[in-house]
C-alpha cells in the first residue's frame, strides 16, 4: 500500500542518515586519538585469524583494539571506533574485506592505516568480483594506500608476492617455502597440533601451536611480523602462538566419539589444498563432507574439478551435499564407487562418494558410517540450501 512504501522510505532515510552520523563521530575519535597506530590487514582468506592471533601478540606490550568478529566491512570498522576506541588506545586492528573494487579504499580513508598485512589472493568472491585482476587490484588498495608506510607480504602466494614487488617504501615478506628474513620450516602435525620452526635474524626458534594447517603457519608469521617491527619480544611471542586456539570453524579440531575437524567456515581451493595436506597426516580412515567451492563465480566449476582431483587422492569416503556442485566433484573421482543416498551398500571393492541432497541426509549417513578409528572433515559451509 502507498502508506507501507512511505513508511519503509522514512526507515530507509532514518538508517542513511543514522549512518552518516556514526560515521562522522568515528571520524572525529579517530582525528582526536593523534598517537593511534591503525594496522590494515587484508586479503581472501585468513583475514581474521591473523587479526586474532596479532592482537594477542601486540596486547603483550599495547592496548588493543579491534574490528569484531568478521565485520570486516566500512561499517564494522566504524563500529569498533565508536564502541571501543578511547584516549588510551595505542593500537587498532582493522580487518578490510571487500566484495568490490573500491571497498577497501573507502575503509583506508576513514581509519588511515600506518602498516599492513596482506595474506594472500585467491578466486574468492567472484560471483560480486567478476574477474581475478579485481580482485587482485582491490586488495591492491590497501599497499597503494600506505605509500612509503610499511606493510608485510605472503611470499608464497603469487600474486601476493607481485604486490610485494610492486610497493614502494618500508615493506617485509614472509614464506613458508623460501628462506627470507622470517621464515618458517620442518612443518608437520603430530597429535592435532603442529610442530615447526620459526627463522628470524639468522636464528631457529622450534615452535608449535594448536593451529593446524600450513596456510595458519602464513598466518603466525604475518601476524608475528608486525609483531616484531613493533619491538614486541620474540619470546614473548613464541609463548602466546604456544597457546592459540582455532577460531571457531577454520580447520578446528573437535574431540567427540570420533575425531572432527571443523573446516565449514568457508573454502577456496587454497585453504582446501592445506586441509587435505593435514588429513593426509593423520594415520586414521578419512572421510570428508563438502558441497565444493561455493563462491567460485565463472571458475565454480572449473575450482570443484581441482578439488575433486585433490579428495580423489584424499578421501577414504566422500560424502557430497547438494547438487549445485555434484557433477564437478564426480569428475576426477577415479578411485570411487557413486553411491546415491539412501543406498548404502555393506561392502564395496572401491572407496565410496555418496550423494546427498541436504546436511540432513550427511548426518545419517554419519551415524551409520563412521566409528571410533575416523576422523571427519567439514569442508566449506554446509547449510541446506546448497541443493
Amino acid at each position: 500500500t502507498p502508506i507501507l512504501i512511505c513508511l519503509i522510505d522514512l526507515i530507509d532515510v532514518y538508517k542513511y542518515i543514522d549512518n552518516l552520523k556514526q560515521k562522522k563521530l568515528a571520524k572525529q575519535k579517530l582525528y582526536l586519538n593523534k598517537n593511534l597506530i591503525t594496522i590494515g590487514i587484508t586479503g581472501s582468506n585468513g583475514k581474521t585469524t591473523i587479526k586474532k592471533i596479532l592482537n594477542k601478540l601486540l596486547s603483550i606490550k599495547y592496548n588493543v583494539i579491534t574490528t569484531q568478529k568478521n565485520q570486516n566491512t566500512l561499517k564494522g570498522a566504524i563500529i569498533a571506533v565508536n564502541k571501543f576506541l578511547t584516549p588510551s588506545t595505542d593500537i587498532f586492528i582493522c580487518e578490510m574485506g571487500a566484495r568490490q573494487v573500491g571497498d577497501i579504499k573507502e575503509i583506508c580513508k576513514l581509519v588511515k592505516p600506518s602498516l599492513g598485512v596482506v595474506s594472500l589472493v585467491s578466486p574468492q568472491h567472484l560471483e560480486t568480483f567478476k574477474t581475478e585482476q579485481n580482485i587482485y587490484n582491490t586488495k591492491q588498495e590497501l599497499p597503494n594506500y600506505l605509500h612509503e608506510n610499511y606493510c608485510v607480504f605472503n611470499y608464497d602466494n603469487a600474486s601476493t608476492r607481485q604486490m610485494y614487488k610492486q610497493k614502494q617504501g618500508d615493506k617485509s615478506c614472509i614464506s613458508i617455502k623460501n628462506k627470507l628474513n622470517l621464515y618458517a620450516d620442518n612443518i608437520k602435525t603430530i597429535n592435532y597440533q603442529t610442530y615447526f620452526d620459526i627463522h628470524y635474524n639468522n636464528n631457529i626458534f622450534p615452535c608449535h601451536t594448536q593451529l593446524l594447517g600450513e596456510h595458519n603457519i602464513t598466518n603466525i608469521l604475518l601476524a608475528l611480523d608486525i609483531a616484531l617491527k613493533l619491538k614486541v619480544d620474540i619470546y614473548q611471542c613464541l609463548q602466546v602462538i604456544i597457546n592459540l586456539t582455532p577460531t571457531p570453524h577454520r580447520l578446528q579440531y573437535v574431540k567427540s566419539h570420533i575425531d572432527i575437524i571443523d573446516d565449514s567456515y568457508n573454502c577456496s581451493i587454497d585453504s582446501a589444498r592445506s586441509a587435505l595436506k593435514v588429513l593426509n597426516e593423520i594415520p586414521k580412515r578419512k572421510i570428508i563432507c563438502t558441497p565444493g567451492i561455493v563462491e567460485g563465480g565463472k571458475q565454480q566449476q572449473y575450482l570443484n574439478c581441482e578439488l575433486s582431483s585433490m579428495l580423489n587422492n584424499t578421501a577414504d569416503i566422500l560424502i557430497i551435499v547438494g547438487k549445485t556442485n555434484r557433477h564437478s566433484l564426480i569428475s576426477n573421482l577415479s578411485n570411487f564407487e557413486i553411491i546415491c543416498y539412501p543406498d548404502t551398500p555393506e561392502s564395496s571393492t572401491k572407496k565410496r562418494a555418496y550423494l546427498v541432497n541436504t546436511l540432513s541426509q550427511a548426518k545419517v549417513l554419519f551415524n551409520k558410517l563412521l566409528n571410533s578409528n575416523d576422523v571427519l572433515l567439514l569442508l566449506n559451509d554446509l547449510p541446506d540450501d546448497y541443493n
